[in-house]
């Protein structure tokens, strides 16, 4: 058996090391979001059968008469969908219908809609708090995506498209690509080489090897495809890193320039805060105070954060650590978020960079251990408590669990549970490097408290 040390070595140029730690990171995440499945005391619909017919008592009345021949709980939604002869509707959780019993198909899609079908024909039946309507059915088929999680696959009059949340479609047809309205109106002619969902309502256009970016608007004329790259931080960010004459800089979604494009590279690190490199020297910048200018001072950024202008950063050689934009070169320990090599929980020897799409055998025992020990609080299972907590903890240069602190909380106990959690964990067997050294790693590690009924 190899080593610790000859296994970390034979893995380095087999996969590039920022590539593989900023894929486990994520992958740590999102293996977190744990779902407990927990009988909630919320009062629901219940459905029964009488006389080989079905319908929905609730608080013990009846609320929907014994006539139907189906009636199912729909898992993700919570409602029910109903069935009489060949027809299908939809019931919410208290047996009121939100969709009339009519359609060939009935499916929940995502919050407030239902893809259905009448006639050979499919489209979107939408749902709000003060109204309900069956937008045009239109296409020849629709489905859920097995690969984008929300997104819906379209075929229209012989071409499929992928639609986003915001209801417009991406079809692609003899390698151009267009947008449409779910209703059918073409927002994009079919002119371009790729279009590409950003976020809601902002599409990115490639055309002629040059990029430009769409937002949808009822006066919206479509840009010039200018860019030589553009690239999204998140969804929830209103700025796009842009490149022009081999240099990135910002702009906004009405396309004003918010950063000047002279840097070699620009990282996301929060909304509209951002890491800048040029001329082998870094900077941070944020856009909601455009007036501070960028300092290019830093040999490395591993983390800042707004908020307190607090992280560690390298500077003349040294990882210190920063507090108040203030650089502190005597602090006991210096803690990193994005070491070159991370923090594993469990040493596991089929741990190999070709696994790094899923999940990494370290992540699974992480998985085993906070699924195994979390205990539901009764008060919060009493009280329909559920959500994410985040705890923030340090591992060690020695592997050791430290400094627990709940950074997300939802009450009822769950926060103490989650911290209690990670304070009983066993000590890590990898801890985290940096420079080839063993570093301090925080960890902010999301548990998901889910009643369901």
């Amino acid at each position: 058996m190899l080593s610790t040390s000859v296994k970390k070595k034979l893995l380095q140029p087999i996969l590039n090391q920022k590539l593989m730690k900023t894929i486990l990171l994520s992958l740590l995440t999102l293996l977190c979001l744990i779902n407990f499945s927990i009988s909630s005391t919320a009062q629901v619909a219940t459905p029964k059968q009488k006389k080989g017919k079905w319908g929905l008592l609730y608080e013990n009345k009846k609320v929907v008469d014994f006539i139907y021949d189906e009636i199912n709980r729909d898992n993700i939604s919570g409602s029910f969908l109903a069935r009489k002869g060949d027809q299908w509707g939809v019931f919410n959780l208290t047996g009121d219908q939100i969709i009339p019993c009519q359609y060939a198909s009935v499916e929940h899609w995502n919050s407030g809609y239902y893809i259905v079908s009448q006639q050979g024909k499919y489209g979107l039946y939408q749902i709000t708090q003060t109204s309900k309507a069956q937008l045009p059915l239109i296409y020849d088929d629709i489905k859920k995506s097995t690969e984008e999680r929300g997104v819906l696959m379209v075929t229209y009059n012989g071409k499929t498209g992928r639609m986003y949340s915001d209801k417009n479609i991406i079809f692609s047809d003899a390698g151009k690509a267009g947008l449409m309205t779910v209703e059918g109106t073409t927002l994009i002619p079919f002119e371009y080489e790729s279009i590409e969902y950003y976020r809601k309502g902002v599409y990115k256009l490639k055309q002629d090897n040059k990029c430009g970016f769409y937002k949808v608007g009822e006066d919206n004329e479509i840009p010039e495809c200018r860019y030589e790259d553009i690239d999204r931080c998140s969804s929830k960010d209103p700025n796009l890193k842009v490149k022009v004459d081999g240099k990135y800089g910002l702009v906004d979604e009405d396309d004003n320039t918010v950063l000047a494009f002279e840097y070699d590279s620009i990282r996301c690190a929060q909304k509209e805060f951002y890491y800048l490199l040029k001329d082998g020297k870094h900077a941070w910048f944020d856009a909601q105070k455009p007036d501070n200018k960028p300092v290019l001072k830093y040999d490395n950024i591993d983390h800042i954060k707004r908020k307190g202008l607090t992280g560690t950063v390298k500077l003349n050689g040294k990882w210190v650590t920063l507090k108040e934009g203030v650089v502190n070169t005597s602090a006991e320990r210096v803690e990193f978020t994005n070491p070159e090599s991370r923090a594993y929980f469990i040493d596991c020897d089929n741990l190999s960079p070709e696994d790094a799409s899923e999940m990494s055998c370290a992540d699974k025992k992480m998985l085993e251990f906070i699924y195994g020990n979390v205990n539901y609080p009764t008060v919060a299972r009493e009280n329909g408590i559920e959500g994410m907590v985040v705890i923030s903890f340090v591992v060690s240069p020695q592997g050791e669990v430290s400094d627990a602190e709940v950074i997300r909380e939802i009450g009822g106990g769950c926060g103490k549970e989650a911290k209690k959690l990670v304070e009983g964990m066993p000590k890590w067997v990898l801890p985290a490097e940096q420079d080839g050294q063993k570093v301090w790693m925080r960890f902010n590690l999301p548990v998901r408290f889910m009643l369901t009924n």
